[in-house]
């Protein structure tokens, strides 16, 4: 059984991933913010779990005379994996690609309207950026054919890949192709470029993904792919599970809180051309499942390619990628890339083929998040946290759908990984924030900054928020957000209050309206402002919680561009300032980071947003003491001001 092997699987990640991938040293760094232990111990977990019901499951399906593998009516190939969590019901995972849809769409896998140029990710390409050291995995039905020349010596397979599901091969193999092909090794291959053309990739089976996707979480990978998941036709499906945060979904949340720098991109899935036999009075949402509903994962959409993108229009929706939300509306599928008759990688070793669906669509966002993570590195020698990539996905996406903001159709747009890495650029040169800081409970981030009324004003936060309560039911519209952080852009001037962008919490949607900025987002671990027709002036950006945080912290990750004006690169260092004891009677102790000392003043307001106080510290110092025993017990907020910038910070008088 490959579930014997788990551990022979961890070990060869380990030793690759020295040999080919980051540097031992970076992926120490890695793994130092990593709960190892708890990833090791997941894992057995698991394998135990897997090895045990995949044996029952299989008794059971052949006790009954059903299937353990197949090939749907659309083309994609099915397997029996063991049973859904909790039950004793059959599961099957199935490949989501749509064979029957390549004769009924015009051919668009031209130069100008690949993968590659949809999501525009030439432009790191041209910068020499093309997966030099970086690994990325796919689980998928079975390996590819790890001796096309196009990806050959490049593939590492792990557990027994190479026994795949029947037919399933083809599916792997372009997948592959998407992510790391040369585009080189014969004629016509050059078409098949993939995003990471000098990367690796680590190949696996899916029939124990969960156990291998922790340890390899517990080593250090950064990024992978699963263009596959549960068969809404096969086995003990139920329609409840759609839109549902199960314990499944609960189990990768787990994961990716374990590892924050792990970031699991999966296809929706291709059920929406045959929604009236799932979700018939849903006109097509509500079709998300399992790791598609997770909170910290990236679900991709799949939309026609694009040669040239002007606006929203410039976007056209495949037939079969399902949507979202899920049953708490929450915005999913999160992101969209080309899945509409993609070419890449066939079986034989110079082969090529074209497929379609959101299994197509996923392994470019998995390459082009390997693209980021590779710029980002070369620039700031480390890497994105995987709710950076979450924020950068949200903040530079480019706009789809019929109206402004995010829906469940395209999530926030098409993936854009050329406006990523001018954000990276951007920051380089004090004109944009990305930040990954940590948000101590009671505590709150707040930054001023001047805004030159021209620029597209946008912020965006996002977060592994922890595991949360599974349920069983049906369309349960609780939110499952546990760690509830709240993203605001303030004017200061007028004291005007720019909200961040959600869902409508009903089914009754009008003309495809789906979104909203006029409200508090109390269910996403993404949340995005953007600022238009609004006057130049002071502003500020906040960043706050509501009620208790578990676990009494929480990272977050915050991108911040278009002010027009200079970001000062350390004014993000107020967040460390620490102010104590809180509550206090007599005097308040302020510790400064060094770099932002010099030319320290101090405002106190009272609840009202009348001053009170005001201090000028005169000798440059980064440990300061200030007298509060004069003011009334209340509460009260301290602005602190230097040369850098300024923020405030909440304080409470006994």
């Amino acid at each position: 059984m490959k579930n014997k092997i788990t551990k022979l699987f961890l070990v060869l990640m380990l030793s690759g991933f020295v040999a080919n991938a980051q540097t031992d040293k970076e992926r120490q760094q890695i793994i130092s913010k990593t709960d190892v232990l708890f990833l090791n111990n997941l894992t057995k977990e698991l394998e135990i779990k897997n090895e045990k019901n995949l044996k029952a499951a299989t008794e059971k399906a052949l006790r009954l005379g059903y299937p353990l593998e197949g090939v749907e009516s659309d083309g994609s190939f099915y397997q029996l994996v063991g049973f859904y969590e909790g039950t004793t019901d059959l599961k099957y995972y199935k490949t989501y690609n749509k064979q029957d849809y390549n004769t009924l769409m015009y051919f668009n896998n031209n130069g100008t309207a690949s993968s590659l140029n949809t999501l525009k990710a030439t432009y790191l390409h041209n910068k020499d950026i093309l997966g030099q050291g970086m690994i990325a995995g796919e689980w998928d039905g079975g390996a590819p054919v790890a001796a096309h020349f196009a990806i050959a010596g490049r593939v590492t397979l792990r557990d027994n890949g190479a026994t795949p599901v029947n037919g399933s091969v083809a599916h792997a193999t372009h997948v592959a192709g998407t992510i790391i092909s040369s585009g080189e090794g014969a004629p016509g291959l050059d078409a098949t470029k993939g995003f990471l053309p000098k990367g690796r990739l680590w190949a696996a089976n899916w029939d124990n993904d969960n156990s291998e996707m922790s340890a390899a979480a517990a080593a250090g990978l950064l990024v992978s792919n699963h263009s596959y998941g549960p068969s809404a036709s096969q086995g003990g499906f139920s329609k409840s599970m759609f839109g549902q945060y199960n314990s499944e979904a609960r189990l990768f949340d787990l994961m990716s809180n374990a590892n924050p720098f792990y970031t699991i991109v999966v296809a929706a899935g291709n059920d929406r051309d045959n929604y009236t036999t799932y979700q018939p009075t849903k006109g097509g949402r509500d079709l998300l499942t399992t790791m598609g509903v997770s909170k910290n994962l990236v679900t991709v959409a799949a939309v026609n390619g694009i040669s040239n993108y002007v606006n929203s229009n410039s976007v056209v929706m495949s037939t079969f990628s399902n949507w979202g939300p899920t049953d708490d509306y929450r915005i999913k599928p999160d992101i969209s890339a080309k899945g509409v008759n993609v070419l890449s990688l066939g079986t034989g070793t110079t082969s090529t083929a074209t497929e379609s669906g959101t299994s197509m669509a996923a392994p470019a966002v998995t390459g082009a998040i390997g693209l980021w993570q590779q710029y980002y590195n070369s620039l700031f020698t480390s890497y994105m946290l995987s709710s950076t990539v979450r924020a950068m996905l949200a903040h530079t996406a480019m706009e789809a759908g019929a109206n402004p903001g995010p829906d469940p159709e395209f999530g926030w747009g098409v993936m854009n990984v050329e406006g990523g890495a001018k954000l990276m650029e951007d920051y380089v040169a004090s004109k944009a924030w990305i930040l990954q800081k940590e948000l101590n409970n009671g505590n709150f981030f707040s930054n001023t900054f001047e805004y030159d009324g021209v620029s597209e004003l946008k912020a965006t936060l996002a977060w592994n928020d922890p595991a949360g309560t599974s349920t069983a039911g049906n369309d349960e519209r609780f939110p499952r957000l546990v760690n509830d952080l709240d993203l605001r852009i303030i004017n200061e001037d007028t004291q005007q209050e720019f909200l961040p962008w959600s869902l409508r919490r009903t089914d009754n949607i009008v003309q495809k309206d789906y979104a909203r900025n006029d409200v508090d987002n109390v269910v996403d671990n993404v949340e995005k402002v953007e600022v238009k027709n609004a006057p130049a002036g002071n502003y500020r950006v906040v960043v706050s919680h509501k009620g208790t945080l578990v676990g009494g912290k929480q990272m977050y990750s915050l991108l911040l561009s278009g002010s027009g004006t200079t970001l000062s690169a350390k004014e993000h260092l107020f967040s460390d300032v620490k102010v104590f004891p809180n509550p206090t009677q007599n005097v308040l102790n302020i510790l400064l980071p060094k770099e932002i000392a010099l030319g320290v003043t101090y405002d106190i307001y009272d609840a009202s947003g009348k001053k009170v106080k005001q201090y000028s510290n005169k000798v440059d110092s980064d440990n300061l003491t200030i007298d509060v025993s004069g003011l009334t017990s209340g509460v009260y907020v301290l602005t602190v001001k230097t040369t850098q910038g300024s923020s405030s910070y909440k304080f409470i008088k006994k």
